[in-house]
């Protein structure tokens, strides 16, 4: 600050090798995922500082306010770049479709073997340049997804031109070419589960209360059983955006199938 020198992403990756030769436990981690770990936090600080070049401050509690720790509880996994210290192998059936395959990721901490996992789905184009491999957690479930370059490729069965609003009580209205309309119902997915939602979170809170009183909830301290209770809720939350994602997906891949143009 002093100097009016920026840290760059290269300037601190340089600091953890030297800090990996100096410290043990530094140097049992993974070097490739630590490197993107730093790029992450590069990422959060570039857009902070983005909004004052654009003469904006940024809101208390936007998502583009100044970065904060996270526990580690909260922080969703970890990464590695293009091909560094991970590689996959895809298997594919006789049309060429991606079914399977293989990821080989290097140690994970200190004397560890390489991990190898088998893979399920595929990609949608194929083949591709794979470019990052993120690993995260939900739950208590694990999840590899990638990043990679490719020519997207796609078919649909008409040369029709449809039209799309979205609606309020309906989630998509479609406009055809021949004059009709078509509307798509927009289910209430988390209202369906409000019930058992709202039971969960007055479980979580009164975990919380207790955690007040006896003065248990400090920064870095969580009972088990507040642990679990939290656990619950974001199940929920997760089994409710999963459906989500699942019907949005389910309903554009129709209209992207049966029209040529959507305006």
């Amino acid at each position: 600050r002093q100097c009016g020198v920026s840290l760059t992403v290269g300037m601190q990756c340089k600091e953890l090798a030297d800090l990996r030769a100096a410290e043990p436990e530094y140097k049992a981690l993974c070097s490739q995922s630590a490197s993107e770990t730093i790029r992450r936090v590069d990422l959060a600080f570039e857009k902070f500082f983005s909004q004052f070049k654009k003469g904006k401050k940024p809101k208390e509690g936007a998502a583009a306010g100044y970065p904060r720790f996270k526990a580690y509880r909260f922080y969703p996994g970890f990464g590695w770049g293009a091909l560094q210290g991970w590689d996959a192998v895809f298997t594919t059936n006789a049309n060429g479709k991606v079914t399977g395959g293989r990821l080989q990721i290097s140690k994970f901490w200190k004397d560890e073997e390489p991990t190898t996992l088998r893979m399920r789905g595929g990609l949608r184009n194929y083949p591709a340049t794979l470019k990052t491999l993120t690993i995260t957690k939900e739950g208590d479930d694990w999840f590899a997804s990638f990043a990679y370059e490719c020519i997207p490729q796609r078919s649909h069965s008409s040369s029709e031109v449809i039209g799309a609003d979205w609606g309020v009580s309906t989630l998509l209205t479609v406009a055809k070419s021949d004059g009709s309309f078509e509307e798509i119902e927009n289910p209430r997915f988390l209202r369906d589960l409000m019930p058992k939602l709202k039971e969960a979170q007055q479980d979580a809170a009164r975990k919380r209360e207790h955690a007040i009183k006896t003065g248990t909830n400090k920064a870095g301290m969580i009972s088990k059983r507040r642990e679990k209770a939290q656990k619950r809720v974001r199940a929920i939350y997760r089994k409710i955006r999963n459906r989500q994602e699942n019907y949005t997906h389910q309903v554009s891949a129709k209209i992207a199938s049966e029209a040529a143009v959507v305006a």
